[in-house]
Parts: structure tokens; C-alpha cells; sequence
């Protein structure tokens, strides 16, 4: 389970990200990390673990924030789901991610579209 805030704080919407347009500063930064940008860790494999998609949200998420002088810090909580990856690529139009989790053995588990309208 991933939260935008901390418990008794607020979770921020910008319009000084690259389009310009208002998006909610954890999710915009969900969505460009599913699209690719989060494949840091390792060898840049095309999938997304869950850590490396935290991880870029959370580090993208407190840096903007802070640029608004507010504090905001996503958390990450794990629960008794197996382990996977997220593989995702950018929508044909740029505003979002097709994303699929993939369980250790290679198997598709779930698919969705994640949109920054």
C-alpha cells in the first residue's frame, strides 16, 4: 500500500510541473514512473519494481513539495502480497502509463491504464 502523505498531512497539487497543467504531485509522479523513468535500480530491465516506483515518487514527490514551502512525504507499508514488477510504457498520447504486474515467474497478474488527467 502506497499513501501520497503522511498521516496529518495534506497531499499537494501543482501547476508548475512540465505541461503546466494542476495534477496531484504523488500520482503525477506514479504515473511518470510507471512510464519508465522509475527503471533505475540494477539493469534498467524495462519493468518497475514496486521499491524502484516508490522510491522515484517519493524522492520526485518531497522535492516538488518543497519548491510549494509545504512538506509532503508518500509512504510505503507492505502487507502479504506476493512480490512483482511493474512493466509499463507511455500512452500513445503522452498523459499517462499501460502498466502490468508480472509475478516472478513471468506471469501477467493484472493490467491498467494509469492517466494524469
Amino acid at each position: 500500500l502506497m499513501t501520497s502523505c503522511s498521516e496529518g498531512q495534506n497531499s499537494y497539487v501543482s501547476t508548475q510541473l512540465p505541461d503546466g497543467a494542476p495534477h496531484a504531485l504523488f500520482s503525477y509522479f506514479l504515473c511518470e514512473g510507471l512510464g519508465g523513468q522509475a527503471d533505475l535500480v540494477g539493469s534498467m530491465n524495462g519493468r518497475v519494481s514496486v521499491l524502484e516506483l516508490f522510491s522515484y515518487a517519493y524522492v520526485r514527490t518531497r522535492a516538488e513539495a518543497s519548491k510549494l514551502h509545504e512538506v509532503q512525504t508518500p509512504e510505503l507499508f507492505f502487507g502479504l502480497a506476493a512480490p512483482f514488477d511493474v512493466v509499463g510504457r507511455p500512452t500513445a498520447d503522452g498523459k499517462g502509463a499501460e502498466l502490468w504486474t508480472v509475478t516472478p515467474q513471468g506471469t501477467i497478474a493484472a493490467q491498467a491504464t494509469a492517466t494524469l488527467d
